[in-house]
């Protein structure tokens, strides 16, 4: 009997360590994975992808391109699954076509370096696309694209930061000149920001047709390109 007891004492102890091992090992691996997701979204977050485009047709003088925004929105962070679809982020309203007077099609986009953002990096900066142009269309006579992106005032490109009440009422303050004026025309502002004009150049087929390209921002190092998907 006494015998059976301490079996019985073994086992109940052996069992209760195995779930107390289970139970750390699984909020490590648990933990593990919370952490390699948030890595990567600090990851996608220094190089955002704002806009994506395709150009549709070149016919003679004309070109045909289609404007599709995102964003990197995620609101919990245990509930995604797949980082490659949050790496594609999340659209912004439809997709917007135009037909331009043209054969290079030029993106505006200006660059908002703001000092809270991001202060390890004095290099950071937003990025806000918000003109198109061509070689016969000039930059004044452009069409506007910064709406595109409207949520109730906000730039909704920028959904995914968690940015304090001076970030972004000074981003909001950018984006509502920028619709307003085409431009910014407060002095204040003036000396944080800069243009960035992305084109297409013509000659050496850099963008071709039927092909998606994508708007990478690379936000540490405040620099823009073009990727070919």
């Amino acid at each position: 009997m006494r015998k059976r007891t301490a079996v019985w004492g073994i086992l109940i102890i052996a069992l209760s360590c195995g779930w107390v091992l289970f139970y750390r090992y699984g909020s490590t691996i648990q933990q593990r994975r919370i952490e390699e997701k948030e890595a990567r979204v600090k990851e996608l977050q220094e190089t955002l992808i704002p806009l994506r485009f395709k150009l549709k047709e070149r016919a003679g003088d004309t070109l045909t391109v289609g404007f599709q925004f995102y964003s990197l929105a995620v609101e919990n962070i245990d509930t995604v699954d797949d980082m490659e679809d949050l790496a594609g982020g999340k659209e912004i309203g439809p997709l917007h076509s135009f037909t331009l007077e043209g054969t290079e099609l030029f993106i505006d986009c200006l660059k908002f370096h703001n000092k809270g953002f991001l202060p390890v990096d004095p290099d950071a900066l937003f990025v806000f696309p918000y003109r198109i142009f061509t070689d016969l269309i000039p930059p004044d006579n452009g069409i506007m694209i910064v709406d595109l992106y409207d949520e109730d005032g906000f730039p909704a490109i920028f959904n995914s930061f968690d940015l304090d009440a001076q970030d972004k009422e000074r981003l909001l303050q950018v984006y509502q000149q920028l619709k307003k004026y085409g431009t910014i025309t407060d002095p204040a502002l003036q000396n944080e920001i800069s243009g960035n004009a992305l084109h297409d150049m013509k000659n050496i087929s850099r963008f071709r047709v039927d092909r998606w390209y994508d708007l990478v921002v690379h936000i540490k190092k405040g620099s823009l390109e073009f990727v070919m998907e």
